[in-house]
């Protein structure tokens, strides 16, 4: 693929352990690490073309499409020339254990006439540090007439005849007869059509939020509940540069986005498990004075420590990087940043899952008391480095604020609910010091619009989530003039041009960051928002660029974090921030609509 590789011909197969990319171009897959989604790669030639793939395509790939079946997660690349119309079918089974079943399995038939597939099985561990694998590539045949090479480099596969090849652990003696292999393909379909009927959503768009929330699944590790920003790590943000970072962790702002657009569409189980895993964080927080909740986590939170090792960041020297990016970095330098918006992010969560579907216990008050709120008591004042992860000093971030804000307010409406103990007048001094203060530093008169830091005269687009939090009226204002300040293209000191947001601007606009999807959707929703008994034209551009927006998917649905001036992916994929933010905004457009 060398320097020809694209974000956007991908789709991604995976079983709530580790995930796959898949090219649409020769049903390679470009990307897995293995046994976990934090475990290094298997297979990375998405990031280097030496770091090993699996490719399975005719020897004249000719036509190519590539689709999910309906409402699941495995996906099909079907391929047609003038010799006839074949394809492979790729999944990962669902069990509670990678090693209880085969951890890939791809089944290759044709449909029509006949095909020599090429079967390219180059397996690179460790990060491409070693050739030996702990996985055995096997293969079932439908007939025992079709014949693959001793090498399994060939097959040649007539009308109504398939092969399966399949990845299992080394020390795995089993060998899965065809039948048996199609009963597990078929499972895992039912599978995901089960778990996505539980999805309460019928409104518009119904197919994407769909086919965002079998991402959102595909993202959670079951195992504990975390769930991950992205698969992969170093997929650059502005190709050709450095800005190549991890997002295999679990993040707790993305998480906590993640449950709310899960509780929205009435997915309650996720929730219950990422409230599990919320309580071992703040146990573990607990039991350590010295820790405190971390702005990232590794999935496994092992040996009760709140720092995982996994997180250290480090350069792969050896990696090319996607299309000359580098360098390729692993693990993420951020676990060591302070971000105080965590602390808001968290406790809405918390609040969520108690309002919806189970009220929280005495000791998890106590918890929360200790371990959320009195930090933002103590420390809001203070600057951090914000939501945008930047790397440079700490500022007073309008949006940490805002998210300061909403910690202590939604422990104010828990407690008051559930007549639980605490200081309450105490709490709503702080929380009205910290909306007056935001009021006064965070506005600038002469922008008339929120900034992104106090004394700031740049934009930021994380403040349009001030009315999705309830700190202000979706139609003050204040808030219509930050949305249309907004709305204006960089050149008029502005973030949006045709549709689509940039998160922030700064003297290094000129490096041309892509704009970032996520941004996009919720100015979409502000708008939508604010229109209500106040302009109904916001109301039509706001349901304008959400609908132009989704034609920013790739071809199965999926996004990644941004586009680049060309509209291509570009940063780690998929991305769970884009995915959520695209359901927020569905499901507030559509009601808004009626």
């Amino acid at each position: 693929m060398g320097d020809t590789v694209c974000l956007d011909d991908h789709a991604i197969i995976g079983n709530m352990q580790t995930a796959a990319l898949i090219s649409r171009k020769d049903a390679s897959v470009e990307f897995m690490c293995y046994p976990h989604f934090d475990s290094p790669s298997l297979f990375c030639r998405i990031l280097d073309s030496s770091k090993g793939h699996f490719a399975i395509h005719p020897a004249s790939v000719g036509n190519v499409k590539q689709f999910y079946y309906p409402l699941s997660n495995v996906l099909v690349t079907r391929f047609s020339d003038d010799q006839g119309i074949g394809q492979v079918i790729d999944l990962m089974p669902i069990s509670s254990s990678v090693n209880k079943s085969p951890v890939l399995v791809r089944k290759v038939e044709v449909l029509r006439g006949e095909m020599e597939f090429s079967v390219q099985f180059i397996p690179k561990p460790e990060y491409g540090q070693s050739n030996t694998s702990s996985l055995n590539l096997k293969v079932a045949k439908s007939d025992k007439g079709i014949v693959v090479d001793e090498k399994q480099e060939a097959v040649l596969i007539r009308q109504s005849e398939s092969v399966i090849y399949y990845l299992a652990e080394t020390e795995d003696t089993t060998c899965y007869d065809f039948e048996g292999l199609q009963a597990m393909i078929e499972g895992t379909n039912e599978f995901w059509r089960r778990w996505v009927s539980k999805c309460t959503y019928k409104g518009r768009w119904r197919e994407m939020v769909l086919r965002s929330a079998l991402v959102l699944k595909l993202l959670t590790f079951a195992p504990t509940g975390a769930i991950i920003a992205a698969p992969t790590f170093s997929l650059p943000a502005r190709t050709g540069y450095d800005e190549n970072w991890d997002y295999r962790f679990a993040w707790i702002r993305d998480s906590a986005f993640t449950l709310y657009a899960f509780i929205r569409i009435g997915l309650i189980d996720e929730a219950r498990a990422y409230m599990k895993w919320i309580e071992k964080i703040l146990n573990e927080s607990n039991d350590n004075e010295d820790a405190g909740i971390k702005v990232m986590y590794g999935i496994h939170l092992r040996n009760k420590i709140c720092y995982d090792e996994i997180l250290d960041e480090r350069v792969l020297e050896d990696f090319q990087g996607f299309q000359g990016s580098r360098p390729v970095r692993i693990g993420n330098a951020a676990v060591h940043q302070s971000q105080l918006d965590i602390y808001g992010e968290l406790m809405d969560s918390i609040y969520l899952c108690d309002k919806y579907f189970s009220q929280i216990s005495f000791d998890l008050w106590n918890r929360i008391k200790a371990e959320i709120v009195k930090p933002v008591m103590n420390g809001w004042k203070d600057p951090d480095h914000g939501i945008w992860e930047v790397r440079g000093p700490p500022r007073h971030h309008v949006y940490s604020k805002v998210m300061c804000w909403v910690a202590i307010d939604r422990a104010i409406r828990m407690a008051i609910k559930h007549s639980l103990p605490a200081p309450l007048e105490e709490w709503r001094l702080i929380r009205d010091e910290i909306r007056d203060n935001i009021m006064t530093y965070g506005w600038n008169d002469e922008l008339q619009s929120f900034t992104q830091y106090y004394g700031s005269k740049n934009l930021d687009a994380a403040n349009l989530i001030m009315p999705l939090v309830f700190f202000i009226a979706p139609n003050d204002p204040k808030m219509v003039k930050t949305i249309e300040a907004t709305l204006k293209s960089p050149v008029n000191n502005g973030l949006t041009v045709n549709n689509m947001v940039y998160r922030f601007e700064t003297e290094q606009q000129s490096k041309k960051e892509g704009t970032f999807t996520m941004c996009s959707f919720w100015l979409s929703e502000a708008m939508a928002r604010a229109s209500v008994n106040y302009d109904d034209n916001l109301l039509k551009k706001s349901r304008d660029m959400f609908e132009q927006l989704l034609g920013y998917a790739n071809h199965v649905g999926l996004y990644s974090e941004g586009l680049d001036i060309t509209g291509k992916a570009t940063g780690n994929f998929p991305q769970a921030f884009t995915h959520f933010s695209l359901i927020s905004a569905a499901y507030c457009l559509d009601r808004i609509l009626g």
